[in-house]
């Protein structure tokens, strides 16, 4: 093998502009165990978030659509549950 091929070789292992392809840092940091923990906690901020939406919506928006149906069509629903 010349100098030349062993040049090429070099640059074809390494990106266009001569740095490494290898795994990002991104990828790098999702192999680790903070990047599960991590994970685990923006889930469980996740479930929370959807839990208070949940019981806002049964509190406020619920009542304030059955009102306004009733209104609407002339029926009163609030006496029905929806379990």
């Amino acid at each position: 093998m010349s100098g030349a091929d062993s040049m090429s070789d070099d640059k074809n292992s390494n990106g266009k502009n001569g740095k490494d392809d290898g795994p990002g840092m991104l990828e790098r940091f999702k192999e680790t165990s903070a990047y599960e923990r991590l994970s685990k906690e923006a889930g469980v901020l996740g479930d929370r978030l959807v839990e208070e939406l949940s019981a806002t919506a049964q509190a406020v928006v619920l009542p304030a659509l059955l009102k306004k149906v009733k209104t609407w069509i002339g029926v009163d629903l609030s006496d029905k549950t929806l379990d």
